[in-house]
């Protein structure tokens, strides 16, 4: 893809380690932001995203109980790629199996037994395959595919091994990172190994067919009950048709197919049926799932990932990584001004991202957090003044910007000019959206809901806010 790189991208072993650590800090509820990991990330160049993986390396360094943490992580990856080869070994056993389990009387293979036995469940699933990963494709996300039922199952057994015998302070976190991983963007990696056992299997399957045929003799036969006449001819043609242009085949012809249909075909014409079986098997069964294999393996050569800024640990570290330790964490920019008049903000233009949601002096709490009607990224709730700074910084920082931020408000709090201030400082970062909440609950506390109302839309006169309710 043409552009430049996105900085938020990491390697997964970085977005793992990052993402482990933030995980564990927020279990624990302390997320040191004074200590030294954290002061030398700070004066690091780059993008905070950077920052944020130096600092958990070097925190899974100096903390006695994340010592190995980035030692687990490359263990995790390296435990994912020997499932990958057992996934592996385990399709090309698969197909032996399968080949081997043709039944053969008196020397006979059943064609039509043969191709629905080894091609009918395989294509079947592919077919499945194909279909989900249609529908699970969005216009925003064009790359979207299933990760078929192979790969899910090496991914659970990967997630379950290391949270069994991975570090015992750590373990649950990098499961569950791991986890987080298969199913944001660990697809097409799920995708690889499920096309990668399917490919095995048909090289086992053709493998041990050629084997057989080279050191035994067989006649062939093409059975079925439902089945007669010219259109059963015609699947025949059909099937062998496309193998016997790509191969430089022979195609049979009308007398070897009624030959074959009537009881077994002549010895003559075991050469002929032997390479239809093994054509058909290479081209319909090997073919797609070796494309699909090798496609998804160039993809995953250059996996990236993008931490989530808008995660309540990252929210905590931005504003010490992006400022720097230089710079005091504390009160930022002057008293906000009384709201007698019209206030004038610089109001910003919106940019590519998706627009984000932030509660704003909410007075619901966190089980109700965040709302569900509301189609934006969450990026967090801003109740004090802290936590406003915070997000203040992460907005900042966010690349793309945001199309626009909708400021949720509690209809039950009163406009005052601090929280003015704070939404015109939003203003500047993107176009702000102000959506009121709360206004049945106003009755019951003896508060005039349409005077409310009308200090909210007053103060976002003020400021030039849009406010909805």
């Amino acid at each position: 893809m043409a552009g430049s790189p996105d900085p938020l991208a990491l390697k997964p072993s970085d977005w793992l380690l990052a993402e482990t650590v933030r995980r564990a800090e927020e279990a624990s509820g302390e997320i040191p932001l004074d200590d030294p990991a954290t002061r030398t990330a700070g004066r690091l160049p780059g993008h905070p995203a950077a920052r944020i993986v130096e600092r958990a390396r070097l925190r899974s360094q100096d903390q006695p109980g994340d010592q190995d943490l980035a030692v687990e992580v490359e263990h995790a990856l390296s435990s994912m790629r020997w499932l990958f080869l057992l996934l592996l070994a385990a399709g090309l056993l698969a197909g032996i199996a399968a080949a081997a389990s043709l039944p053969a009387a008196n020397a006979t293979i059943a064609l039509s037994q043969a191709l629905i036995a080894l091609l009918g469940i395989p294509l079947l699933l592919l077919g499945l395959w194909a279909g989900l990963s249609l529908r699970r494709a969005q216009p925003d996300d064009p790359q979207t595919v299933s990760a078929g039922l192979p790969g899910r199952v090496a991914w659970w057994l990967l997630t379950k091994w290391t949270r069994r015998f991975g570090l015992a302070a750590q373990r649950r976190h990098l499961a569950a990172a791991l986890a987080e991983l298969g199913r944001r963007e660990g697809r097409k990696l799920l995708a690889l190994a499920t096309h990668g056992f399917w490919t095995m299997f048909f090289i086992g399957c053709i493998a041990w067919l050629w084997l057989r045929f080279l050191g035994l003799r067989f006649d062939f036969s093409w059975e079925t009950t439902l089945l007669a006449g010219d259109s059963l001819q015609q699947i025949i043609l059909a099937i062998g048709w496309l193998p016997a242009w790509l191969f430089s085949l022979s195609l049979p012809g009308a007398e070897q197919i009624e030959a074959i249909l009537g009881q077994r075909s002549p010895a003559v014409d075991r050469q002929l049926w032997a390479g239809y079986l093994l054509s058909a098997l290479a081209v319909y069964g090997l073919a797609p799932r070796a494309l699909l294999a090798l496609w998804f393996a160039w993809r995953c050569r250059a996996l990236r990932l993008a931490l989530d800024l808008g995660q309540p640990g990252y929210l905590r570290l931005l504003p010490v990584l992006a400022a720097g330790p230089s710079e005091a964490i504390g009160k930022i920019g002057p008293d906000a001004p009384e709201i007698t008049a019209r206030q004038h903000h610089h109001h910003a233009v919106g940019g590519q991202g998706r627009p984000v949601l932030i509660g704003v002096e909410l007075d619901r709490d966190e089980s109700r957090w965040p709302p569900e009607n509301l189609q934006c990224r969450v990026l967090g709730r801003a109740d004090n003044r802290r936590q406003q700074r915070e997000l203040l910084a992460a907005l900042k920082l966010l690349d793309p910007p945001p199309r626009k931020i909708v400021a949720l408000c509690s209809l039950a709090r009163t406009p005052d000019r601090g929280i003015g201030h704070y939404l015109g400082e939003l203003s500047e970062i993107a176009p702000l959206q102000l959506q009121l909440e709360d206004g049945e609950s106003l009755p019951a506390m003896g508060i005039d809901a349409e005077q409310r109302r009308l200090d909210w839309r007053r103060l976002g006169e003020r400021f030039g806010l849009e406010v909805e309710d």
